[in-house]
């Protein structure tokens, strides 16, 4: 969990674009909750100064232990307390979902920690990382939940790398090509894919701006709304 010299370079340009995706009149003092307290010992700055570069006035974070210096202890297999809820512009999930055993309830707080018009930011596990959490998962899961919450899905980033090398993008979507990845019955790695790459993903989305209650979501591929011929053409396997 943290922000290297490896993956700064991601995280800044997602960071540094995100206002162009959101009605500025939502964002004054912006303020960012992270899950986990970041580590960014390897860019010479604390967290909370990492992300006021990019324009943030409040920086907090969200752990269930006081152990790494958290601003606010709480354990996200339970929700959050109302105290907490609509009050930031930007959720960041820099890899802690994955070690959270009830993945409703961290998804179902990253949304009610989020003002209405905020941004969402994932950066999760998907492929041969077994052990390191709870979970590794599927584009499928961050397309569904969000998706059938009224957001708007910016981008979707899959990358790998040899652990400690650099990385290498995968695929790269944007909003256009949202609906085709979430209704991907599979998606086929490259077979040059040997057990020492770390596939991850990175995902940017943007909450309506009413709030509602989140709503628990049907897999894309079998829900009933995409049952129609119009959808058949994006119920393929996809092959990198």
């Amino acid at each position: 969990m943290g922000i290297s010299r490896e993956t700064d370079d991601i995280f800044a340009n997602t960071f540094g674009s995100l206002r162009q995706h959101v009605n500025p009149q939502l964002w004054a003092s912006p303020s960012l909750v992270t899950f986990g307290r970041q580590s960014t010992e390897g860019l010479g700055k604390s967290p909370e100064e990492y992300f006021k570069g990019f324009g943030f006035d409040q920086v907090d974070s969200l752990d269930v232990s006081d152990f790494e210096g958290c601003s606010i202890v709480h354990d996200l297999n339970d929700p959050v307390p109302v105290q907490y809820h609509q009050k930031y512009h930007c959720v960041f999930d820099g890899g802690t979902m994955e070690h959270v055993f009830d993945i409703k309830s961290a998804l179902f707080n990253a949304h009610n920690l989020l003002r209405a018009g905020g941004v969402v930011v994932h950066a999760n596990p998907v492929n041969n990382q077994t052990n390191h959490g709870f979970y590794q998962f599927s584009p499928t899961l961050l397309l569904g939940f969000y998706g059938q919450n009224g957001y708007r899905i910016v981008r979707l980033i899959l990358t790998s790398r040899i652990k400690g090398g650099p990385i290498q993008k995968v695929l790269d979507i944007g909003e256009s090509q949202a609906l085709s990845l979430a209704l991907a019955q599979r998606i086929v790695f490259p077979l040059s894919f040997t057990s020492d790459y770390l596939t991850s993903m990175l995902f940017v989305a943007v909450k309506p701006e009413v709030h509602r209650d989140p709503v628990v979501p049907q897999q894309p591929f079998y829900a009933d709304r995409f049952a129609d011929q119009q959808f058949k053409k994006y119920k393929r396997i996809l092959m990198l």
